[in-house]
């Protein structure tokens, strides 16, 4: 369930437990663009990707699978110690092979190895913020590789917490996009990492606090708090995406880089270190200017 609430000083704090309650819980409250109606108006440039909050509602709502498109990662975590379908053959194991036994092989014990890393679990944290000049081919981008990378985890059996926050002086809101035991829904990250669904959904949100000022606020202190944040246990696989600011004039091949360290780290931590998450954390965030 939605939580709304005011701090002292009127700043809205909004924390959603999925993508559609977004939706359900400003219909509920009535909630219409207000402020300087950024969250509604086309503006100068090319900073929005739809006309206006009608026409992004219409895709998000009915049509979010027009916004889904990304290339599948399709490289397999495994793990030694992860039953699987090869085996690995030594003087000891699970069961005697018969041939390599009357053959006189001393490695004849049979063990079942490389599958799927099973206790493996990860928490996304995804900062939703932008500076105005992040163009949104950046921000599709962007949403596009976290969608591989979900979509890529959840396809080897590790179960993905996905959380998305926005931070500034203005709003605070937080939204699960997914719970470890959810259905991944790929359409709901899609929607929420939508450029338009911060520049005219989360905008929209912004305009209902009493502490909100033109440019709706700064991000920047919310990633710097993310970056030196130290995961929980619970937290297993931890992975932080801030990026407040792009990469410089908007790099898609910086940003392409970046998640591809991601995911090298993650191949590299799992398979080659075997861990299994049970102590100690793998901790990939990048910095406040493009991380």
């Amino acid at each position: 369930m939605a939580h709304i609430r005011e701090n002292k000083k009127g700043k809205l704090i909004a924390e959603f437990d999925s993508v559609p309650e977004v939706f359900q819980v400003i219909k509920q409250l009535g909630w219409v663009p207000q402020r300087d109606k950024s969250s509604d108006s086309r503006g100068g440039g090319d900073f929005h990707v739809f006309d206006n909050l009608a026409a992004a509602n219409d895709v998000f709502h009915n049509n979010p699978e027009s916004i889904r498109q990304f290339s599948i990662h399709d490289e397999k975590l495994v793990t030694k110690d992860s039953p699987g379908k090869d085996v690995l053959f030594d003087v000891t194991g699970d069961y005697v092979d018969i041939d390599r036994y009357l053959e006189g092989i001393p490695e004849n014990f049979g063990q079942a190895v490389l599958g799927n890393p099973k206790s493996v679990f990860a928490t996304i944290n995804i900062l939703n913020s932008a500076v105005h000049w992040t163009s949104p081919e950046y921000m599709l981008h962007k949403q596009k590789r976290i969608m591989r990378l979900v979509d890529w985890l959840e396809q080897q059996d590790i179960r993905c917490q996905i959380v998305l926050t926005e931070d500034s002086e203005v709003c605070y809101s937080q939204i699960v996009v997914k719970e470890f035991g959810d259905h991944f829904d790929l359409n709901h990250l899609a929607v929420a990492m939508h450029p338009d669904f911060f520049r005219r959904t989360m905008f929209l949100i912004m305009e209902q606090s009493k502490t909100w000022t033109w440019g709706y606020g700064s991000a920047i202190d919310y990633d710097k708090r993310m970056l030196k944040y130290k995961p929980n246990p619970e937290d297993g696989l931890y992975v932080y995406v801030g990026g407040y600011i792009p990469f410089q004039d908007n790099s898609l091949k910086d940003l392409d880089a970046a998640f591809d360290k991601i995911e090298e780290s993650i191949q590299r931590e799992v398979v080659d270190m075997e861990r299994t998450w049970v102590d100690e954390q793998l901790h990939v965030a990048g910095n406040t200017k493009g991380w």
